[in-house]
Parts: structure tokens; C-alpha cells; sequence
């Protein structure tokens, strides 16, 4: 369909580009509209893109709303629906694998419309065109009917508010980050591997090759082969973020933007979900960590210095010398143009039911920092708190931009937050969890200690008590007072640890996370060259955190389900705690389902370096010990079930899930007694340091 407004002599067009069949359009799927605007704009877009010389009257930014405003009405006649979608510039590329480099093909629809319509039935389109902000043309004759589609729409917040779910069923997103682009080659400072420093400071723009691009696609493509359904990105300096030379200017970029269309592409068809962070920290970071010193705010050292020889251009929000990053999330003009960025990411990529999540800023405590020093945030000085103060505006500034003034519901909004110091108060925390239209929360741990699950609790495994040091504690505080679901963002042992004890501590972590009461997590630890091998046990956990097991347990009756802990002694003799259990008990208490660990087995035990041995750990942390349920006199339980009740219990196998043992057991003074399979962690024995179990009320025979 083909619509043609005069205007002078020229034309404006509107076509839906990706159906030919207008009766057939998909609920849920991607409906893409191309807007041709007339020849006289054309040239003062073109005159802004090509930086012509020319009266900057005769120029046109056509990234920004106050300079040329594309939008469409949707309205659903039958039910009175109205979806207002703001249009975003576009331009179309074939990948030149000769020239490593993308070829522009241009396009007679430079303006797209994207939208993902959620009702079946009979739609009208209605387009307008706004030059400095007055009206220049209006198209309203565009028609199309959507007809159901097995697409389930759009992640929601689960009615308990602790969890997620999809089409009313609730999910539990487990995934891998793969932040973008870099993973052979060093793209913080090259464009090449083993090659120096030699990208020019006029083509920071230019860093990521097609090549790297494509080694990304096939990394997805291939974990998502093995069954990967849940990732993470984030837009980074080198090779993603839209923004970064020039502000309000996204063009020298659209190739990285026209990557992200086929990531999201291969997503929708293959149906893979993505967390999607807006922004890597390191453009607000005064000097970078990781090396990423070319990627951050401005021209300072490591040592907090001025380098006004450095050639490589400062971070476009720099635009004065003793300017601090904090700043550009309280200064007014700075925050119109992260509304225009952020809208343009909506307007792109906000139509897809892939996108669950739209996260603000990665690891926002970094603003200010000088990496290797002191970071702001965590000081409780005058400028610590004008830091904290001006993300928790960002975050709310940016919030109520997407939900408000866009009227955009389609995803997830959400902070990712500094957790070390929740138990100060409220100084660290960022305020920001409480506003009303920030959806989800995350945070990102790291931390290799075999007990840092449960470090220390009370007697009650489902009570949380003053005293109890556990990262469900955290969690549960933070659910409490925020009243969202938590996510981590991610996490893992930390910087070292996985490489020199073969992934052993990452496997624990991963089969472990869920239960802590989170509502999803990802791993850092997957996207480096090398960690294919950790994909079969991610994708095990995401299968098993999303089985009947698991979300029957969780969303059992109305979904209030209760969290339990222990952690005991092996031996009598020990010093510290051996083994540990977690679980969830559903809400009509004939369900459970956890994991318990031998805590012998650790990044220090499995090392196979010296560089996981400089550590002092107590028995029996110290030494592989394998470890049966009868062991000590300290046994593991289940609380919270329902008393009188036979239970069949089952076992799951290591890194796998596989079913193991199958067993029939009775609650003893109210608690299940958990007779596991012994954990045995040495040689010449099934390597079993951890164990999934399900438990259901049965008429099985003990």
C-alpha cells in the first residue's frame, strides 16, 4: 500500500514495507512503514548528514524530534486502542565482506516506522511531518488488518511482583551476556588483534569491523543452536552505542545500528529474549576501566591529570574542560539529548517482542570514577552524593521519558544498582528502585567464596532474621522495598577466577542463582573466546529454572511462594560450614524445589594454577571431601511443607539436570529430611559437587 501526498511539487510517501498482503498482517510481529519525505527536506537532511557548507537554516538534523518529527497514530477502531509511534531515520546497507565494511544502498524510505500490533482486527495509520516543530504534512489513508500469530507478545511483571512471565505463564530468564562486539579482537583500542593502537581519531566510528560483527551473530546463533533462549547486550563506545562522537548526530553509526536489526531479527525468529542495556559505563567513567581509556568521558590519565595532547575525541557530553560526567544527568540540555538518544533506540527497537528489558546504564556507581581509585558514588562526601543524586535523576528522567511522555509499555524499564553497602542503610542505595515507573531492578555480584551464598542465618531456614548474612537476605530486603522483581544483571567469582579453576566455581554459581529469590539471571562468564564450553550448563540451568518443576513450584496458587536457606557442618570437627541447601516451597506448601552443594568443592580445591591458590581457607573449604546426607549428625531440610504427606523426591545430576534417584520420603517434626545422593567431589567418583531436587506431594509408598 502506497500513499501519495502532494506538497508544492513535491511528494511525501508512506508504505508498509514488509507485508504485501495487508489482510494478513501478524499480531505481535513487526509492521514496518517507510515515510519518503519531499525532495526540499530531503536536501537539508542530506546537507546536515554531509556537513555541507552551507546557512545552518538549510540544514535539517533528522535525528532529532525539534528538527523533523516523523510520527504515526495507530488506532484500533473496535476497541478505541491509540499506540502513538514515533518515526526514526534509516538508512540501508549490504554487508562488503571484501572491504570488511558495510556498503550504503540507500533508500527511497529514509524515515521508518516500526510497530508491533497487539490486537487482531482492523487498524487505521495515520502519519504526521513536523519541520521545527510545525506541521508539514499530514497522511492518513493507510489501512491494514492483523490476524492472531503464535508470537506470545511482550514480558510482563508477574502479579506476585517477584517474578516475570510471558502470555500470563511465568518465566525465569537465564542467560549469557554478550555485550557486543570485541570477542577476537581487542576493539577497546584496535581494530584488529595483536595489531597497536593505530585506529584514527577521525574514525572512532569505524573501530568494529564486519567481521567482528559477524563473529557476534555466530556466537548467539551458535549458543542459541545448543538452546540458549536469554541474552544480554549493552551498547558499547567501540562498537554499539549510536552516540558517541557527536551529540544529537547518530549517522557515522547507522552501520552498528543496522547490525543491531539483524540481531533482533534472528532473535524474533528463533525466539531468543535480550536484556538490553542502553549504555556500558564507560563513557561516564574519567578514566576507564578494563583499558577502556578510549572510550571514556574526557582526556585525563590514570592519575587524574589533564592530557590535553590526546587526539582521540572526548565522549560528546565532555563539552567543557572541568565539566564532570555526573553533570550530563542533571544539566537540562544534556538530558533532552539522551531523550532524543533513548528515543530513537525505542523508536528502532522498541516494537520487538525479543527486547524484554530496556536497562538504563550498566554499573552506574562508576560515574566520576578514576579507575584504579576511589569511585564517588560509594563515598559519603558532597560529591559523592551529588553522584548518586544525579543518576537517581537519570534514571528517573529517562524512566518517565520512555512510559510518559513516549506512552512506550512494550518492555521492561530497568536500573542496575550498587548492592556492597545495602546493609549501611539507605545512603548507598540508589534511590531510584522506588520510583513508580522503574519496573525491575538488578544488580551485579561478584564474589568467589564458597560460602557466599549463605554466610550466616538463623535456625529458621524460611525465616530472614536481623542477623542473617545470605544473598537471599539482600534480595529480599531489596524486593521489599523496591516492590519489583530483581534480576542480576550479571555476575560470577570475579576478574581471574573461572580460567584457573576450568569454570568449576562458574558452574556452581549458575546452578545456584536461582534460588536465592531472584527472578532471573545472567553470566558474565560465556562470551570470551573459550567459554563455549560453560553453554550445555547455562542452557541446563535456563531449561531446569524454567521446567514444571521449578515454575510449578513458583507459581503455584498465586505465585507467593517462600524462599529457605541452611548451610551445616559436615563434620563435627569442621570450622566451617561444608554443605548448603536453597529452595522454593510453593504457596499451597505441596511443592519444593532446590539444589545442594558440597562447599569442599571451590575455585581453591579445583584450581589448576597457583593463581587460584594465594587463599587461606579453613576445613573443610581446604580440601575435595565427598559428603553423604547422614554425614555429622547435621542433616539438610526442607521446611514448610505440609505435614502428615508423603513426598516423591527427585534427584538431578550435575551441570546436566539429568534425572538420577527417584525416592519417596515423610516430613519428620515438620521438616524433609534431604537424602541426597552422596556429593562426591574426588577421583574415581560420579563428579556431583551439586544437585537440583524436586519435591511433590505423592501417594508414593516409603
Amino acid at each position: 500500500m502506497t500513499v501519495t501526498v502532494s506538497a508544492q511539487t513535491n511528494s511525501t510517501e508512506a508504505k508498509l514495507l514488509n507485508y504485501t498482503d495487508f489482510t494478513q498482517v501478524k499480531q505481535f510481529n513487526k509492521l514496518e512503514v517507510g515515510v519518503k519525505l519531499p525532495n526540499h527536506i530531503l536536501v537539508r537532511v542530506n546537507n546536515f548528514l554531509t556537513k555541507a557548507n552551507v546557512a545552518q537554516s538549510e540544514k535539517i538534523n533528522p535525528f532529532l524530534q525539534w528538527e523533523l518529527d516523523v510520527e504515526a497514530t495507530m488506532t484500533h477502531p473496535e476497541t478505541g486502542t491509540v499506540k502513538v509511534i514515533p518515526g526514526f531515520y534509516y538508512r540501508e546497507y549490504e554487508r562488503d565482506t571484501k572491504s570488511n565494511s558495510w556498503k550504503d544502498v540507500g533508500t527511497q524510505f529514509p524515515m521508518r516506522i516500526r510497530f508491533s500490533p497487539p490486537l487482531p482486527g482492523y487498524w487505521t495509520c495515520e502519519i504526521t511531518v513536523k519541520v521545527k516543530e510545525a506541521l508539514l504534512q499530514e497522511l492518513s489513508d493507510l489501512r491494514f488488518t492483523v490476524v492472531q500469530s503464535d508470537n506470545k507478545g511482550f514480558v510482563s511483571v508477574h502479579p506476585n511482583n517477584r517474578n516475570l512471565q510471558l502470555d500470563g505463564k511465568m518465566i525465569f530468564p537465564v542467560g549469557v551476556n554478550f555485550p557486543s562486539p570485541t570477542k577476537n579482537v581487542n576493539n577497546y583500542h584496535t581494530a584488529a588483534a595483536g595489531q597497536p593502537d593505530n585506529f584514527s581519531p577521525k574514525e572512532t566510528h569505524k573501530v568494529t569491523k564486519l567481521s567482528e560483527w559477524m563473529t557476534y551473530h555466530k556466537d548467539i546463533e551458535a549458543y542459541n543452536n545448543q538452546g540458549g533462549k536469554f541474552i544480554r547486550v549493552l551498547q558499547s563506545g567501540w562498537s554499539s552505542l549510536l552516540e558517541f562522537e557527536e551529540k544529537g548526530n547518530y549517522f557515522d553509526r547507522q552501520p552498528y545500528a543496522w547490525e543491531q536489526d539483524r540481531l533482533l531479527e534472528f532473535c524474533e525468529e528463533n525466539g531468543v529474549y535480550i536484556h538490553f542495556n542502553l549504555m556500558q559505563q564507560e563513557p561516564v567513567m574519567n578514566y576507564g576501566n578494563y583499558d577502556m581509556f578510549d572510550w571514556d568521558w574526557s582526556h585525563y590519565n590514570s592519575n587524574k591529570a589533564y592530557f590535553e595532547q590526546d587526539i582521540f575525541p572526548a565522549y560528546c557530553y565532555a563539552d567543557g574542560k572541568n565539566k564532570q560526567p555526573h553533570e550530563m544527568l542533571t544539566n537540562e540540555e544534556d538530558l533532552r539529548y539522551h531523550e532524543q538518544r533513548t528515543r530513537y533506540y525505542i523508536a528502532r527497537y522498541g516494537y520487538s517482542t525479543s527486547v524484554y528489558l530496556f536497562e538504563m546504564l550498566s554499573e552506574p556507581w562508576h560515574v566520576d570514577e578514576f579507575s584504579g581509585h576511589e569511585e564517588p558514588f560509594v563515598v559519603d562526601d558532597e560529591l559523592g552524593q551529588a553522584v548518586r543524586k544525579a543518576v537517581q535523576n537519570y534514571h528517573e528522567r529517562i524512566a518517565t521519558y520512555i512510559k510518559q511522555t513516549l506512552g512506550h509499555t512494550n518492555q521492561l524499564v530497568g536500573v542496575d544498582i550498587y548492592t556492597a553497602k545495602f546493609y549501611e542503610g539507605e545512603t548507598f542505595i540508589d534511590q531510584s528502585i522506588y520510583h513508580p515507573l522503574i519496573d525491575v531492578v538488578s544488580f551485579n555480584p561478584y564474589a568467589a567464596s564458597p560460602d557466599k551464598m549463605v554466610i550466616a542465618k538463623s535456625e529458621d531456614n524460611n525465616m530472614f532474621l536481623m542477623n542473617e548474612n545470605s544473598m537471599a537476605r539482600m534480595i529480599s530486603s531489596l524486593a521489599a522495598k523496591s516492590g519489583k522483581p530483581i534480576l542480576i544483571a550479571e555476575g560470577g567469582a570475579g576478574d581471574g577466577v573461572d580460567e584457573c579453576c576450568d569454570f568449576a566455581q562458574q558452574y556452581l554459581d549458575i546452578m545456584s542463582f536461582g534460588f536465592t529469590g531472584l527472578a532471573g539471571f545472567n553470566s558474565w562468564i560465556g562470551w570470551h573466546k573459550g567459554h563455549e564450553v560453560t553453554w550445555p550448563t547455562m542452557v541446563a540451568c535456563q531449561q531446569f529454572m524454567n521446567s514444571e518443576q521449578t515454575i510449578g513450584t513458583l507459581s503455584n496458587t498465586n505465585g507467593y511462594w517462600v524462599q529457605g536457606r541452611q548451610a551445616e557442618r559436615h563434620l563435627k570437627r569442621d570450622s566451617k560450614k561444608g554443605k548448603e541447601t536453597q529452595y522454593y516451597v510453593s504457596q499451597d506448601e505441596t511443592r519444593a524445589v532446590g539444589y545442594v552443594k558440597n562447599r569442599s568443592y571451590n575455585y581453591f580445591t579445583k584450581r589448576n594454577s597457583d593463581a587460584c591458590g594465594k587463599v587461606t581457607f579453613e576445613s573443610p573449604f581446604n580440601e575435595l571431601r565427598d559428603m553423604k546426607w547422614d554425614d555429622g549428625n547435621k542433616p539438610l531440610y526442607v521446611e514448610g511443607l505440609e505435614k502428615g504427606k508423603n513426598y516423591k523426591v527427585v534427584w538431578y545430576d550435575y551441570k546436566t539436570g539429568k534425572e538420577i534417584e527417584t525416592q519417596c520420603s515423610k516430613l519428620k517434626r515438620g521438616k524433609l529430611r534431604l537424602r541426597f545422593p552422596e556429593l562426591s567431589v574426588t577421583a574415581g567418583k560420579p563428579e556431583r559437587p551439586e544437585l537440583w531436587f524436586s519435591v511433590v506431594q505423592s501417594d508414593c509408598e516409603l
